[in-house]
């Protein structure tokens, strides 16, 4: 991902988009609820939930996720570079 597409992504997820990432061949599903974010790794369309991230407004949650190991050491903020964004609905 370039920086504008994590720029963008940043955005995207603080109005409440739902995001598909993909880290090392490894698919991640990032989904809004009322509990706050729930981060499913994926196998196919079947997902297995990791976390869920809470706060007390959206920009909380996501300065979290960004912070957040999908996998050893790699965050959104230290590899943006390595990950690729699926889609974002």
């Amino acid at each position: 991902m370039t920086k504008n597409e994590f720029n963008d992504l940043y955005d995207s997820l603080n109005y409440g988009h739902d995001v598909d990432l993909v880290i090392e061949e490894q698919r991640f599903f990032l989904e809004w609820n009322k509990n706050g974010l729930t981060i499913y790794k994926m196998q196919g369309d079947t997902g297995s939930e990791i976390v869920t991230l809470q706060g007390e407004n959206h920009d909380v949650i996501v300065k979290k996720l960004f912070d957040f190991c999908f996998l050893a050491e790699k965050s959104l903020n230290k590899s943006y570079q390595e990950i690729s964004i699926l889609d974002i609905e």
